[in-house]
């Protein structure tokens, strides 16, 4: 996981409690990091079709979407995470490629 998961998540979550546009700056101030970051992953999160922007002196962000249909899994795609993919095995699958990469 990434911190631009983390902020990404504190900042809908944040979002999702208001309903006025809110700052970069308020967000950083709420989620304790530099509004440059809030900033770049906000775009990641407008991209996404997670939120609105709105630029200027009067602008700041909102929610584009209901807080109760944003998953996590769309957070994290929004910032590019990437999670190991594990595939299940069941223990027979690779049975033979063991027994056939022993040295008698």
């Amino acid at each position: 996981m990434t911190s631009d998961f983390s902020i990404a998540v504190h900042a809908l979550v944040y979002l999702g409690k208001n309903q006025d546009l809110i700052s970069s700056d308020k967000l950083a101030q709420h989620i304790c990091t530099h509004p440059v970051r809030v900033r770049r992953v906000m775009i990641k999160l407008r991209e996404a079709g997670l939120i609105k922007a709105k630029a200027g002196v009067d602008g700041g962000y909102r929610l584009d979407k209901e807080a109760d249909d944003i998953t996590l899994s769309e957070i994290a795609k929004s910032v590019s995470n990437d999670y190991i993919h594990v595939t299940w095995h069941n223990g027979e699958d690779g049975r033979e490629a063991i027994k056939d990469s022993k040295v008698e």
